[in-house]
């Protein structure tokens, strides 16, 4: 397998399997549509200027090429955002002082991640290839958040009467459920695909790294992480879920 570019993080990586004729592409795509900075500093922090009608051309100028197209995303629509469409300044998400600094009200973070899967989805129309939606995985963390003590240290097994998808996640997945049955509705239905991964991976809080992402040494941001799927097993799920998917279609 060869990897290109190597040494990034937040950038676009495309994996060839040359044995195979085979190459997958994963686009930095954080909010699928077209996204900057406000003004400088660390991009975790500052507030981001979001287009919610404008498909993000990292992705969406190279897409044609290939055969299958798998849309995920929305935890980034839980940083603060400054949301734009046609053009002017629509309101903002998780910011303090919008009103003073942009004279804009707020808008709730779901309401951004439904305009966004529903542009994203509208520049495939055309797309000849297989459109998967896979909608949002929810974070574990008990007895706080991840900046104030949250941690996913669990002794056993949830149940499933046990727990529910969080607020935030919840509204998440029913506007990407909702936005990828109107473009389904739309297109040829053996081309748009649903991965519904949110309810079973809410029940697998042991795929997170918790305190063991980092070094103990390390000084980082955040150091109990209950949000990314860095352990093998829950995860691994999907890739078969991926493939049943596609075979049965």
């Amino acid at each position: 397998m060869e990897i290109e570019p190597r040494g990034c993080v937040h950038c676009t990586r495309k994996y060839h399997y040359r044995e195979h004729d085979f190459m997958v592409c994963v686009f930095w795509t954080p909010f699928l549509v077209r996204w900057n900075l406000t003004h400088g500093g660390q991009s975790f922090i500052d507030p981001h200027n979001v287009y919610l009608d404008e498909a993000d051309p990292e992705w969406s100028g190279d897409v044609a090429g290939y055969d299958y197209a798998v849309l995920s995303g929305a935890k980034w629509f839980t940083r603060p955002t400054v949301l734009y469409e046609g053009g002017r300044i629509l309101g903002c998400a998780n910011m303090d002082g919008c009103e003073a600094a942009h004279n804009a009200t707020d808008v709730a973070p779901d309401y951004a991640v439904r305009a966004s899967f529903r542009t994203a989805l509208r520049a495939l129309a055309g797309f000849r290839g297989r459109v998967v939606v896979r909608t949002v995985a929810p974070p574990h963390y008990e007895n706080g958040k991840w900046y104030n003590g949250g941690n996913c240290l669990r002794t056993r097994p949830v149940r499933s009467n046990e727990t529910s998808l969080p607020e935030t996640e919840a509204a998440f997945h029913a506007a990407q459920v909702e936005e990828f049955r109107t473009a389904a509705s739309a297109a040829s239905a053996a081309r748009f695909v649903l991965m519904d991964v949110s309810e079973m991976m809410q029940m697998r809080a042991d795929g997170h790294p918790g305190q063991y992402r980092h070094w103990p040494h390390e000084k980082v941001g955040f150091g109990i992480d209950c949000m990314h799927w860095c352990l093998p097993g829950p995860v691994d799920a999907w890739n078969e879920l991926l493939l049943h998917l596609l075979l049965s279609g």
